[in-house]
Protein backbone atom coordinates (compact mmCIF):
# COMPACT_ATOMS: atom_id res chain seq x y z
CA UNK A 1 0.00 0.00 0.00
CA UNK A 2 2.85 2.40 0.76
CA UNK A 3 4.43 1.84 -2.65
CA UNK A 4 1.13 2.75 -4.34
CA UNK A 5 0.70 5.88 -2.21
CA UNK A 6 4.21 7.37 -2.21
CA UNK A 7 7.22 7.75 -4.49
CA UNK A 8 9.55 8.45 -1.57
CA UNK A 9 9.15 8.08 2.20
CA UNK A 10 10.71 10.48 4.70
CA UNK A 11 11.58 8.58 7.88
CA UNK A 12 11.85 9.90 11.42
CA UNK A 13 13.94 7.04 12.83
CA UNK A 14 17.35 6.01 11.44
CA UNK A 15 16.44 2.32 11.14
CA UNK A 16 13.38 2.93 8.93
CA UNK A 17 14.97 3.55 5.48
CA UNK A 18 16.42 0.02 5.37
CA UNK A 19 12.97 -1.46 6.03
CA UNK A 20 11.37 0.48 3.17
CA UNK A 21 14.31 -0.04 0.81
CA UNK A 22 14.12 -3.81 1.38
CA UNK A 23 10.61 -3.59 -0.09
CA UNK A 24 11.78 -1.50 -3.05
CA UNK A 25 10.51 1.82 -1.69
CA UNK A 26 12.81 4.85 -1.77
CA UNK A 27 13.31 6.27 1.71
CA UNK A 28 15.40 8.93 3.42
CA UNK A 29 16.05 9.44 7.11
CA UNK A 30 15.20 13.06 8.00
CA UNK A 31 14.80 12.75 11.77
CA UNK A 32 12.30 14.40 14.09
CA UNK A 33 12.99 17.19 16.59
CA UNK A 34 11.39 15.27 19.46
CA UNK A 35 13.30 12.08 18.72
CA UNK A 36 16.41 13.61 20.28
CA UNK A 37 14.50 15.10 23.24
CA UNK A 38 12.74 11.93 24.42
CA UNK A 39 15.22 9.43 25.90
CA UNK A 40 15.31 5.90 24.50
CA UNK A 41 15.41 4.48 28.04
CA UNK A 42 12.90 6.02 30.45
CA UNK A 43 13.94 7.40 33.83
CA UNK A 44 11.80 5.07 35.94
CA UNK A 45 12.51 6.85 39.23
CA UNK A 46 11.39 10.17 37.75
CA UNK A 47 8.24 8.54 36.34
CA UNK A 48 7.37 7.06 39.76
CA UNK A 49 7.90 10.49 41.35
CA UNK A 50 5.53 12.11 38.82
CA UNK A 51 2.85 9.47 39.48
CA UNK A 52 2.96 9.78 43.28
CA UNK A 53 0.97 13.07 43.46
CA UNK A 54 -1.76 11.32 41.43
CA UNK A 55 -2.10 8.67 44.14
CA UNK A 56 -0.18 6.02 42.22
CA UNK A 57 2.56 4.76 44.52
CA UNK A 58 4.84 2.28 42.79
CA UNK A 59 7.68 0.38 44.36
CA UNK A 60 10.85 0.04 42.29
CA UNK A 61 10.25 -2.60 39.64
CA UNK A 62 6.49 -2.81 40.31
CA UNK A 63 4.54 -2.99 37.05
CA UNK A 64 1.73 -0.55 36.27
CA UNK A 65 -1.26 -1.49 34.13
CA UNK A 66 -3.01 1.54 32.63
CA UNK A 67 -6.43 1.20 31.02
CA UNK A 68 -6.88 4.00 28.51
CA UNK A 69 -10.33 3.89 26.88
CA UNK A 70 -9.59 6.79 24.52
CA UNK A 71 -7.58 9.91 23.89
CA UNK A 72 -10.41 12.42 23.52
CA UNK A 73 -12.89 13.30 26.27
CA UNK A 74 -15.82 12.09 24.16
CA UNK A 75 -14.12 8.70 23.60
CA UNK A 76 -13.41 8.32 27.31
CA UNK A 77 -17.01 9.25 28.12
CA UNK A 78 -18.37 6.81 25.54
CA UNK A 79 -15.93 3.91 25.97
CA UNK A 80 -14.85 4.32 29.59
CA UNK A 81 -17.93 3.01 31.42
CA UNK A 82 -18.06 -0.15 29.32
CA UNK A 83 -14.34 -0.80 29.45
CA UNK A 84 -13.97 -0.12 33.15
CA UNK A 85 -17.20 -1.83 34.16
CA UNK A 86 -16.74 -5.06 32.20
CA UNK A 87 -16.81 -8.12 34.46
CA UNK A 88 -15.88 -6.05 37.48
CA UNK A 89 -15.90 -8.01 40.73
CA UNK A 90 -17.14 -6.42 43.92
CA UNK A 91 -14.28 -4.66 45.65
CA UNK A 92 -11.87 -5.13 42.73
CA UNK A 93 -10.01 -2.15 41.26
CA UNK A 94 -11.79 -0.49 38.33
CA UNK A 95 -9.22 -1.73 35.82
CA UNK A 96 -9.32 -5.36 36.98
CA UNK A 97 -12.50 -6.28 35.11
CA UNK A 98 -11.19 -5.59 31.64
CA UNK A 99 -8.00 -7.62 31.58
CA UNK A 100 -6.38 -10.51 33.34
CA UNK A 101 -3.34 -9.42 35.31
CA UNK A 102 -1.11 -12.37 36.09
CA UNK A 103 1.11 -10.51 38.55
CA UNK A 104 -0.23 -9.93 42.03
CA UNK A 105 2.22 -7.04 42.51
CA UNK A 106 0.80 -4.98 39.61
CA UNK A 107 -0.77 -1.59 40.29
CA UNK A 108 -3.44 -0.13 38.05
CA UNK A 109 -4.71 3.23 36.91
CA UNK A 110 -7.50 4.46 34.66
CA UNK A 111 -8.71 7.92 33.66
CA UNK A 112 -11.20 9.22 36.19
CA UNK A 113 -10.87 6.10 38.32
CA UNK A 114 -7.76 7.09 40.26
CA UNK A 115 -5.20 4.56 41.30
CA UNK A 116 -5.75 1.01 42.38
CA UNK A 117 -3.27 -1.36 43.87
Amino acid sequence: KVRAAADHVLCIFPFEPAIYEAEGIAATYVGHPLADVIPMAPDRAAARARLAPLGIELAEGQPLVAVLPGSVASEVGHNGPGVLGRRRRAGAPAWAGCLAVRRADAAGAAPGAGAAG
